[in-house]
């Protein structure tokens, strides 16, 4: 079956009173739009766009109205491949913006309040406005994110991995939870104030840094840090676990791995063990990690049968279709 009509059976399966579209880059892959720009300038505000993966990237792309784009995942089971675009610059009047499912490989630039990113693969993130709010990043793999100060933002449930980190945040309204700080050494952040840090795992990722000043860490495990001690200088907190090994499912080391495994076994000191009652880490808080693929929670098509192949002219076709959600 084709990914265009693998797209059309999508449309069909998601409720929404908004116009869907569907953009491939691939001759052989057809859809509405071949370029995803041209398909986001056509776009009303509130329009759904399906980016189908080709292992192909896309060029750099604007949007500057409120839009959902959905890609295939950032590493989505074979024969489908993810969806990258290098580049993409959420404008001021894109609010209300949400991203999911796309490989981001060089930059996102935000421009707008009201913007979430989800399931993503994402690079670098940089903030090009001071004081912005209601900005969320959930369940991505996220290398860098400078913040610029934001009004409001929420980080959780990501994992932050390699040499990346969270830099530049002054605001109470914050809230880093959930995440997975993996292999950087040096430090997990950088100047940041005033934070609720809580119900992290620093896994060689050092918190302790002398910009990080002012924040509330809560219930947060360090192993194999330059410094696992915490709450450290002006920072206050409780209920962290030092220097406790998070004990794992399935993740050997510290590179990153799609098919690891960061929910914790059952001798964990971590189950159960968050501000909320949930796990520490990844797997716990209001909405634990999904998938290690990056796929969109919609229905996808698992298996298309069609009882003819060949029907005359104004017949009609009898088939089958199953689809699965994605959690």
């Amino acid at each position: 079956m084709k990914p265009s009509l693998l797209l059309a059976c999508l449309l069909l399966a998601t409720a929404s009173s908004a116009t869907v579209r569907t953009v491939s880059n691939a001759p052989s892959q057809p859809a509405q739009y071949n370029d995803l720009q041209t398909a986001i300038n056509a776009a009303s505000t509130g329009d759904t766009l399906y980016v189908l993966g080709t292992g192909t990237a896309y060029p750099a792309v604007t949007i500057d109205k409120q839009l959902t784009v959905i890609g295939s995942g950032y590493a989505p089971p074979a024969p489908a491949q993810p969806t990258t675009v290098p580049t993409l610059y959420l404008y001021p009047n894109s609010g209300g913006t949400r991203i999911i499912g796309l490989i981001i490989s060089s930059y996102l630039y935000l421009y707008s309040s009201n913007i979430t990113v989800e399931r993503c693969n994402l690079y670098y993130i940089s903030a090009q406005v001071a004081g912005l709010s209601n900005v969320v990043f959930r369940h991505n793999y996220i290398y860098y994110y400078g913040m610029n100060n934001p009004a409001s933002a929420l980080v959780a449930n990501n994992i932050i991995h390699g040499g990346g980190y969270l830099q530049t945040s002054n605001s109470t309204s914050v809230v880093i939870t959930n995440n997975l700080f993996m292999g950087y050494y040096w430090h997990a952040m950088h100047t940041i104030s005033g934070a609720l840090i809580s119900n992290n795992i620093f896994w060689q990722s050092t918190p302790v840094q002398p910009s990080v000043t002012g924040c509330t860490f809560s219930n947060n495990i360090t192993y194999q840090t330059a410094d696992n001690v915490i709450p450290y200088g002006s920072n206050g907190g409780t209920g962290n676990l030092v220097n406790v090994d998070p004990q794992f499912t399935n993740a050997p080391n510290i590179t990153q791995n799609f098919t690891y495994n960061y929910d914790l076994l059952g001798a964990s000191a971590g189950n159960n063990a968050g501000t909320d009652g949930t796990d520490i880490g990844l797997f716990g808080g209001p909405a634990p990690w999904p998938n290690q693929n990056g796929l969109a929670r919609i229905p996808f098509v698992k298996e298309f049968n069609l009882q003819f192949t060949q029907v005359p002219q104004g017949g009609t076709v009898d088939g089958t279709v199953k689809a699965k959600k994605v959690n």
